[in-house]
């Protein structure tokens, strides 16, 4: 359980260099063209409807059609 006295904290990576913000971009990035599988790179800086087809395509490709 998250201590309400750490809430500060929250925004620790914000305030990170942009050079650490690339190499954790680079790292996850990695791991989705490793494990194409179980990672999925969604493009966040398309329009919100084409994000919400894209997870809920991958969701139903992943569990069936069980969503609704």
């Amino acid at each position: 359980k998250r201590s309400i006295a750490r809430t500060n904290d929250e925004t620790r990576f914000e305030a990170m260099d942009l050079s650490f913000h690339q190499a954790v971009r680079q790292g996850f990035l990695a791991l989705a063209r490793q494990e194409p599988q179980r990672i999925v790179v969604v493009d966040a800086s398309r329009p919100v409807e084409e994000i919400q087809k894209k997870i809920l395509a991958t969701l139903s490709e992943w569990f069936g059609n069980i969503l609704v």
